[in-house]
């Protein structure tokens, strides 16, 4: 077998070693979408149409954004099936569709899709699974949630990202979720979403590092390097890449939340906090206050949820420069529990209507 056919799936071979161990585990999780991942294995061999993967993952994801509405509360079970699925693409001899296969599973490539949707929004994978294998993250939740709701009149389109550097790197899978997007229709609104601290942490700037120790799901850390955009996307006829720069701004309306009031049970915050070699900790006023500093944290810190906000603000910016984007972090939860994931869906909820209620009355 040619090295270059299972490369995809090699890359990544630390999360389906991770799987074993869940199916001991965390059985009910991971046994979710048995079923549904056993009929289409009946018939998959390595002659199996590349459509016919691709229809099986867009499958896999509308049923777990079904399953979330119908009040199973848990991201976790597409986490693990979505794994478990493609090791069955592997053993069948289906390695080169893994990657396809895997963007559908995760709503962020649609099959027949009429790309219509006025608002984005995404989450994560769930992460730090070497210290709790039964983690989850709310911002995946959301995403299940969400899709393909109409929210304050305006159609939602969502998609949940692999904690994963080499997605960023060699995929381009911000770039190109977003070029898919808003091919036929730009959307007013993009929040991208992730777990973070102890509060809704709606992040104002960003910055253009990895500065972050953290492992993703692969284990592999990228703690001092510039977040590098990529310049040809084939996927991309509009190949359009603003120029690197060291801080970005969201564009979020902020204003629109009145935070004395609150919009939930746990504490909102616009967070301006950042991190500088020079300046060290402080709280920026504005981007002219950081210009020819040199990032070590930004507000949203310094991995991957910090790296999705500025891939995006950086799409962006160049091609639809008022358009409102930018990054929420919502609170953490440890393992997994249902009471406090609901709480969080639900201020979520709130914040995200009240921006769209302000965009709408902006029109």
């Amino acid at each position: 077998m040619p090295a270059t056919k299972n490369a995809w799936f090699l890359k990544r071979q630390v999360e389906f070693l991770r799987l074993d161990r869940a199916e001991q585990e965390l059985a009910a999780v991971t046994q979710k979408y048995d079923d549904l991942i056993g009929s289409f294995g009946t018939s998959l061999n390595a002659n199996t149409h590349l459509n016919v993967i691709k229809e099986f993952g867009s499958l896999l994801w509308q049923q777990a954004t079904l399953d979330a509405k119908s009040g199973y509360h848990d991201d976790r079970s597409l986490y693990w099936g979505r794994l478990k699925a493609i090791r069955l693409l592997k053993k069948n001899g289906c390695e080169q569709h893994c990657a396809a296969f895997d963007r559908c599973a995760r709503g962020l490539e649609r099959l027949e899709d009429d790309h219509q949707a006025e608002v984005l929004v995404t989450g994560f994978d769930p992460f730090g699974l070497e210290r709790s294998l039964s983690q989850c993250n709310p911002s995946g939740l959301i995403a299940l949630l969400l899709d393909n709701l109409q929210i304050e009149g305006l159609r939602v389109r969502t998609a949940i990202f692999p904690v994963r550097y080499i997605d960023f790197d060699e995929e381009a899978i911000v770039e190109r979720f977003l070029t898919e997007s808003c091919r036929r229709r730009v959307p007013q609104l993009i929040v991208t979403c992730s777990m973070g601290r102890n509060q809704f942490d709606l992040e104002r700037f960003v910055i253009g590092r990895r500065t972050s120790t953290a492992a993703d799901n692969c284990n592999v850390v990228r703690a001092d390097e510039r977040i590098h955009i990529p310049q040809i996307q084939p996927f991309d006829p509009d190949q359009t890449s603003a120029e690197w720069v060291e801080f970005v701004e969201s564009s979020l309306p902020f204003e629109a939340l009145n935070l004395q009031q609150p919009h939930g049970t746990l504490q909102t915050r616009v967070n301006a906090d950042i991190e500088t070699r020079e300046c060290g900790k402080f709280t920026a006023q504005s981007l002219e206050s950081l210009k020819d500093q040199t990032a070590r944290q930004g507000s949203g810190g310094g991995f991957l949820s910090n790296e999705i906000s500025y891939r995006s603000i950086m799409w962006v910016r160049p091609r639809y420069f008022d358009l409102p984007v930018g990054h929420v972090h919502v609170p953490r939860i440890s393992g997994y529990d249902r009471e406090e994931l609901d709480k969080i869906v639900t201020q979520f909820q709130h914040i995200f209507s009240a921006w769209i209620k302000a965009i709408e009355s902006n029109r």
